[in-house]
């Protein structure tokens, strides 16, 4: 899915919903991923949860370049960089986070899905800033 949305899909999704709206689809895809992956029950409910996660695919090449157009010239390089450096940290911490929160959660509830769950809420937590930060208003 991943493949067919960056390689084939994504100029066309771009050019239909804009990169912001397709951020915003990415974070929700992934929230309903994770809610319906952690509290699957019939085969149906996961396969579903997978194939609308698999729309966050388009959030890893969409981030970039709505930073870069955010940036002047001579930034360019230093906003990548610090992309890059971004990613390489939330791969080290999240899943060590998830792994605690993995290890709590069973302990304490006896319940392993709510890892997922929790997965599911940081995506909406994330999709919450960047529509608070789109809309400034609320800082006035």
């Amino acid at each position: 899915m991943g493949a067919l949305l960056q390689g084939g899909l994504m100029n066309t999704l771009n050019q239909r919903f804009g990169e912001w709206r397709l951020l915003m689809i990415g974070l929700l895809a992934q929230a309903i991923e994770m809610f319906a992956t952690g509290g699957a029950t019939v085969l149906w409910v996961l396969l579903a949860g997978i194939v609308i996660g698999g729309l966050m695919n388009v959030v890893h090449p969409t981030v970039p370049s709505l930073a870069s157009q955010s940036a002047g010239e001579s930034e360019q390089g230093a906003i990548q960089g610090a992309i890059a450096g971004i990613d390489s940290v939330a791969g080290i911490i999240g899943p060590l986070l998830s792994a605690w929160v993995f290890d709590e959660v069973v302990q304490a509830f006896g319940a392993p899905d709510g890892v997922m769950y929790f997965g599911g809420a940081m995506a909406l937590v994330a999709a919450g800033v960047l529509w608070w930060t789109r809309h400034p208003r609320h800082l006035t």
